[in-house]
C-alpha cells in the first residue's frame, strides 16, 4: 500500500518502541533501551541480552511454556535485542534479527496466519530480518532490514494503514522506506527515512495533530524534520530536530501538559532540550539532556510516581538521573543512570515486580543490573 501524501502545515505522531542498542534506530539518544510496560506485564531487557518479565501471564505472554503469572521478575529468554508488549502478547527480536512471538492471538496480532491458536505460551518464530517492533492492544507492526513496514491484527479504525478496515491474521506490507513505527491504541504513526511523519487510524480527538478530527485508513503525511515520536491512547508526542517537545490530542487527564484539560487538535510546543519521550495511554513522560524525568497526565493510581495520586496538568520534574522510562495504562517502569530498575502505580498481577500486589505512588527499586 502506497503512502498517501497529504501535506499539512502541522505535526503528528509516532513512537520509538523498546530497543536495544545493537538495533538500528533513528538516534540512540531517543530510543528506549531497557524497559517496556505492556498492559499488565512489565519487561526488563538486561545488557547481557536476557529478558526478564513480571506480572500477568494469563495469555502466555511470558513465552515460558505456562500460564503462571509472577510477582517478581523472572528470566524467560536469551539473546534478545528488543521487546514490545501489547495487551496480552509479546514480540521479541533476537540477535540474528529473527522475530519471535507469544501470547494472545485472537485478533491475529501474532501474525501467524490464523487465530485457531487463540493464544500460545511459547515463543514461536514469526519472521526474519526484523529490526524494530511495536505492539498495541490487539495489532502489531514490524520493520524489516530493507525498511519495509508490515502489520497484522485488528483494523477496525484503519490503524494498519492498508487502505481498508479488514482484519488480517498475517503480516501484510503497508509501507516502504520507513525507519520507525509506533502504535497507539487506535492509531499508528511512522517516520520515513527522510524524517517525514505519517499517521493512520482513529483521529477523533485530534491526535494526528493536523487540526482535524477526521481519521484515515491509509498513512497520510503530517510533518517533516521529526526525530522521535510517541503515540498514546488518544494523544501524541513528538520531538523536533531542535529537541523541542510538541503534543496534540486528548487532554482530559492533563496528558498534553499545557496546564488545562482542553483538547488540542494541532501540535503545541511544551518543552525544550528533550532527549526521550514515552506515552501509551493518558500519562506522558519526557527526559531532558540532564537526565531529569518530567511527567504529566493521569495519575490516579500513582503511575507518575510523584506520591500525589492526583492527575497533573503541566509537566513537572519527577526524578533525577533517569536513562529510560516506559508507561502504560496505570503503571510505569524506569531505569536509572546507575542501572537500577524502579516501578510505580497499579500492581495488579504483580507487574511492578516487587513481590507483592500492593499499589504504589512512588518509584521503588525492584531490580539491579
Amino acid at each position: 500500500m502506497k503512502i498517501v501524501h497529504q501535506f499539512l502545515v502541522t505535526i503528528v505522531i509516532c513512537t520509538i518502541i523498546s530497543c536495544k542498542k545493537d538495533i538500528p534506530s533513528i538516534n540512540e539518544t531517543f530510543t528506549n533501551n531497557n524497559v517496556e510496560a505492556g498492559f499488565a506485564t512489565s519487561y526488563v531487557l538486561k545488557d547481557d541480552n536476557t529478558l526478564w518479565v513480571s506480572g500477568s501471564n494469563n495469555d502466555g505472554q511470558f513465552g515460558n511454556g505456562n500460564y503462571i503469572s509472577s510477582l517478581n521478575y523472572i528470566k524467560v529468554a536469551d539473546n534478545v535485542i528488543q521487546v514490545s508488549g501489547g495487551y496480552g502478547h509479546t514480540f521479541i527480536i533476537k540477535k540474528d534479527n529473527t522475530l519471535w512471538v507469544t501470547g494472545n492471538n485472537l485478533n491475529g496480532e501474532l501474525g501467524l496466519g490464523d487465530s485457531v491458536n487463540a493464544k500460545i505460551n511459547t515463543f514461536t518464530k514469526a519472521a526474519d530480518s526484523v529490526i524494530s517492533i511495536s505492539c498495541s492492544n490487539d495489532f502489531s507492526f514490524i520493520l524489516k532490514s530493507d525498511f519495509s513496514l508490515w502489520a497484522t491484527g485488528f483494523n477496525y479504525n484503519g490503524q494498519l494503514g492498508t487502505g481498508n478496515t479488514l482484519q488480517t491474521y498475517q503480516f501484510v506490507k503497508v509501507a516502504e522506506n520507513i525507519k520507525a513505527v509506533s502504535t497507539g491504541i487506535l492509531h499508528t504513526l511512522i517516520i520515513d527515512r527522510s524524517g517525514f511523519l505519517y499517521a493512520t487510524g482513529y483521529n477523533g480527538f485530534g491526535q494526528f495533530g493536523n487540526g482535524l478530527r477526521i481519521g484515515s485508513k491509509s498513512f497520510i503525511t503530517i510533518l517533516d524534520s521529526v526525530i522521535a515520536v510517541s503515540a498514546g491512547n488518544a494523544h501524541s508526542m513528538v520531538i523536533r530536530g531542535d529537541h523541542s517537545l510538541w503534543v496534540a490530542g486528548s487532554n482530559i487527564n492533563g496528558q498534553i501538559g499545557n496546564g488545562t484539560n482542553g483538547e488540542l487538535r494541532t501540535f503545541t510546543k511544551m518543552a525544550e532540550n528533550v532527549r526521550f519521550i514515552s506515552t501509551k495511554q493518558s500519562t506522558s513522560f519526557y527526559i531532558d539532556f540532564t537526565n531529569v524525568l518530567y511527567g504529566t497526565g493521569r495519575n490516579l493510581e500513582g503511575q507518575l510516581g510523584d506520591t500525589t495520586n492526583s492527575n497533573i496538568f503541566s509537566f513537572k520534574p519527577i526524578k533525577n538521573n533517569i536513562s529510560d522510562i516506559s508507561t502504560n495504562y496505570n503503571y510505569s517502569i524506569l531505569k536509572t543512570t546507575k542501572d537500577t530498575i524502579s516501578t510505580t502505580g497499579n500492581n495488579e498481577f504483580g507487574k511492578l515486580g516487587d513481590g507483592t500486589l500492593n499499589n504504589r505512588e512512588y518509584f521503588r527499586p525492584v531490580l539491579m543490573f
